[in-house]
């Protein structure tokens, strides 16, 4: 099987290379695949850190005996359900790393097994369901920062924070043996988030600036959103517990190609003209990745990109549309019942 891996070039920021993989069609190969892909894309950082988030989600799975072994029925629940959770490069877009477990485990749980991706220099960001002051010392041992919103009702300190009308306090709480700053968020709609960090120097990290930095573990839900309704992750070829852990590899594998895809076309678009700015469609370039695949099995990469070039969109900032409610379908099978 021919696979490649993407390496930095002066003529392009990523070109594929072949090689010879023997590995089998397991999904430790695949995770294998894709941390060898993403691990060879140069890092971006921001303020000297590299931004990373951090994030789970239910999936819905076939209904099929090896499926609710392996993840369980709940009460009243029509098929099985797994958690997932990934690691997210916020400036590359792509997913350094996936968890697939039961519903069962917690995302705290989930979120300590992708250290093994994060080294110092990374920052966490996460949002409420993974605040603690446990979850606070196990970043703070792996060197690693961190910059989670927290919910008020939690602990005594925050509710007392919140109520204190300060914009920041730095403070030590049990079971965290270094401390913790707390920085006051103002939103448009009138109320204010708190976000406790690790982030303690106020010169480098004042307080103004969390605002963007909170604002961009957004990039996490939208790329949740590409996962289940651009790219379907939730329709599997096949019901067996192997077929669909595959199929949920193999996904985040196609939507990491077609991130760094869209980063090589970017390059090609320009970006800016009088009137509008212009970006690489990721639906289209989606769907080219899946037709011209046998350009990059031929390293023909530059000839995909220029493909997925063409397919460029006016940014239009500020525009609002209402959404419409719309009752959920469950996807539609790959294969006949």
């Amino acid at each position: 099987m021919n696979c490649f891996v993407i390496f930095p070039s002066r003529t392009c920021p990523f070109l594929p290379l072949h090689f010879a993989n023997n590995a089998t069609s397991s999904t430790r190969g695949q995770a294998y695949l894709n941390h060898l892909m993403v691990n060879q894309v140069p890092e971006q950082r921001r303020n000297g850190l590299r931004w990373l988030a951090i994030d789970g989600t239910t999936l819905n799975l076939p209904n099929h005996v090896s499926t609710c072994q392996v993840f369980g029925l709940t009460a009243n629940a029509k098929r099985p359900q797994a958690r997932l959770s990934q690691l997210l490069d916020l400036s590359n877009k792509l997913t350094l790393d996936i968890q697939i477990s039961p519903l069962g485990t917690g995302e705290r749980a989930l979120a300590q097994r992708h250290a093994d991706v994060c080294k110092p220099g990374d920052l966490i960001l996460a949002d409420r369901g993974y605040s603690g002051a446990a979850m606070y010392q196990y970043w703070y041992d792996r060197e690693i920062d961190f910059c989670i919103r927290v919910p008020i009702s939690q602990s005594h300190p925050y509710y007392r924070f919140y109520g204190s009308g300060q914009t920041e306090q730095e403070i030590t709480l049990p079971e965290c043996s270094q401390p913790v700053r707390l920085v006051r968020v103002p939103l448009e709609a009138g109320e204010d988030d708190v976000l406790v960090t690790s982030l303690l120097d106020q010169e480098q990290w004042p307080a103004e600036y969390f605002k963007e930095i909170y604002f961009a573990r957004w990039g996490i839900e939208e790329d949740y959103k590409t996962l289940k309704s651009r790219l379907q992750i939730e329709q599997f070829s096949g019901k067996k517990v192997q077929t669909v852990l595959q199929d949920i590899y193999a996904t985040v594998i196609h939507k990491n190609i077609v991130a760094l895809a869209c980063q090589c076309a970017q390059h090609q678009v320009g970006g800016q003209t009088k009137k509008h700015q212009y970006k690489v469609n990721f639906t289209q370039a989606a769907r080219l990745v899946k037709w011209f695949w046998w350009q990059v099995i031929r390293g023909n990469w530059l000839a995909l990109v220029q493909h997925i070039s063409r397919y460029a969109h006016a940014v239009r900032p500020g525009r609002h549309y209402a959404r419409m409610a719309r009752k959920r379908q469950p996807p539609a099978s790959a294969y006949k019942q």
